[in-house]
């Protein structure tokens, strides 16, 4: 069984991101496909509470952990450190190249190669937006609305080409440029992640919807003032937003089966 027809198994029971944390949505449906494919490989929590299926591990969340112990403000995951941390605690090895050193294109797209060539999915960071479709996807020209994103490849399948499952998407498999993905991830910093964001509920919804960013300091002040939902991904004041570091990252997500 490959990672691709595992894949084909589990999409539609996986979730969708809710919010700020692609990364770890991007790990867990990295696991379900790992999973499927042998279910001897660990079992990791849900990435919220409220998603929890009945193959999930116990304990709290993988958002949970990210908040408790990387000092997340949502779930978001800013560095190589933060996410070789969620890896290991929940029984993952984790193999990576970058962000310094050797991250040219050839090297990376070996990396790749010998990553999904193994069956390990590779979890990648990349400038993200909208593609003609509305959907999104890696660019390589910084826009107001370009931002950090996670996503997991599952596969090469042509001199070019790369099947990924993007998290506010995953039952849809995305064909992307292998070039395009490689550019966009080298150029993830190029836009950081703004600190203060805005839960914001579609009208007459108990739901969340969506996040946006709160970038001007009077703004901020009113929307406080006014009990909006704020949340701060540096919590601490530790400039760990500021120290976000995801360009000409990857990391392979290697199972370490249970008997």
């Amino acid at each position: 069984m490959t990672l691709l027809t595992s894949y084909e198994s589990v999409k539609g029971t996986l979730r969708p991101q809710v919010q700020g944390d692609c990364g770890i949505f991007s790990f867990y449906n990295a696991v379900c496909i790992l999973r499927q494919e042998d279910a001897r490989h660990p079992a990791v929590p849900p990435p919220r509470k409220r998603f929890r299926g009945k193959s999930d591990a116990t304990g709290p969340s993988l958002r949970n952990h990210a908040k408790k112990l990387l000092d997340s403000g949502q779930g978001e995951i800013l560095s190589k450190d933060e996410m070789v941390g969620l890896l290991t605690a929940h029984g993952y090895g984790a193999a990576s190249v970058g962000p310094h050193g050797d991250v040219s294109e050839s090297r990376r797209t070996d990396f790749i190669d010998r990553a999904l060539g193994a069956g390990h999915p590779v979890l990648v960071p990349y400038l993200a937006d909208d593609d003609p479709n509305g959907k999104v996807g890696p660019v390589v020209t910084v826009a107001p609305s370009a931002g950090a994103h996670w996503s997991v490849l599952i596969a090469r399948t042509g001199p070019d080409e790369v099947k990924a499952v993007e998290p506010n998407d995953p039952a849809t498999l995305r064909t992307w440029s292998l070039k395009t993905v490689l550019a966009s991830n080298a150029m993830t910093d190029r836009v950081k992640f703004p600190q203060y964001w805005e839960k914001v509920r579609l009208p007459n919804s108990t739901k969340v919807h969506y996040i946006e960013p709160v970038t001007d300091p009077t703004d901020l002040a009113i929307r406080r003032k006014a009990g909006k939902r704020i949340y701060d991904l540096d919590p601490k004041g530790v400039g760990r937003q500021d120290a976000m570091n995801l360009s000409n990252l990857l990391i392979a997500i290697v199972p370490r089966r249970t008997a």
